[in-house]
């Protein structure tokens, strides 16, 4: 795509944006999700033993949700404003503290902003029709998004996986190209998942790999197609080894696979786009 350096520059901008969104996103979504999951299991308690009802927490205040009320301060609670929410630019103005309490703002904030820009700039230099570009990049938002939740929470949420999945079908059907590819790499990449699950859990009697992975993958494989993923589950995995072997962790230190998958499909989508 031929493009000049005002529109890198606003592309980049725009990009700095939608990362200072995820950042909040990815920050209330899952308080929320856990908060509505503890009141389900509550009231599951409450219906089958009532005589425990009196000892279950009754605050059912939900947190807000990611569309509910304006930015605050996690510290001070005081709104921010316009100043305050410019990506990274906020953070260095300010030396990483909030101008109304002076305590330290969380460094997630400029990482997930910087780290959005760093996945999504590439993007805009592909040769890529107006659908296959917005599809895209709804992918790399999504599995984006999943990283996150996946490092902070240690799980993902279905809706990032079926937003792959529905963005790496919609082209295909819109061009009426063949979909054989995209289904197989969908059911290989599920299936592959819960064996290497199921095998594990036989020997260890451990549930080591999440479903949240299998589907990731599933949605993955629905994206870059089942001959990809030999390769993706390879660099997957040795991004993960190397990973474990710097920080130095042991047997029972709980690493999440869904970020060294969406990273390995991110980096394998460019090595296609640009090289082959």
């Amino acid at each position: 795509m031929d493009i000049n350096v005002a529109q890198l520059i606003l592309y980049i901008a725009f990009l700095a944006v939608i990362g200072s969104a995820i950042s909040s996103f990815t920050w209330r979504f899952p308080i929320r999700c856990e908060k509505e999951w503890q009141l389900e299991a509550q009231n599951i308690l409450k219906s089958s033993t009532p005589s425990v009802s009196d000892d279950i927490q009754k605050d059912s205040t939900l947190p807000p949700s990611f569309t509910s009320g304006r930015s605050v301060c996690p510290s001070c609670n005081h709104t921010l404003g316009f100043l305050d929410l410019i990506p990274v630019i906020s953070f260095i103005l300010n030396k990483g503290r909030c101008r109304h309490c002076n305590n330290a703002v969380s460094k997630r904030y400029p990482f997930v902003e910087l780290g959005f820009v760093f996945i999504g700039s590439p993007l805009i230099l592909l040769e890529l029709a107006p659908l296959e570009f917005v599809c895209t990049f709804l992918i790399l938002l999504s599995l984006f998004v999943a990283t996150v939740i996946d490092i902070e929470n240690k799980w993902i949420p279905d809706e990032c996986s079926l937003i792959v999945i529905a963005c790496a079908f919609i082209p295909a059907i819109v061009n009426h190209q063949p979909l054989v590819d995209n289904v197989l790499g969908l059911i290989l990449g599920y299936s592959l998942i819960y064996l290497l699950r199921f095998i594990y859990l036989c020997i260890r009697k451990v549930e080591a790999i999440g479903l949240g992975d299998a589907k990731l993958l599933a949605a993955i494989g629905a994206w870059l197609g089942f001959s990809y993923l030999p390769y993706l589950l390879m660099l997957a995995a040795t991004i993960g080894i190397l990973y474990a072997l710097v920080m130095k962790m042991n047997r029972t230190t709980q690493i999440p696979f869904g970020p060294f998958l969406a990273a390995s499909s991110i980096s394998l989508y460019y090595v296609i786009g640009f090289l082959l």
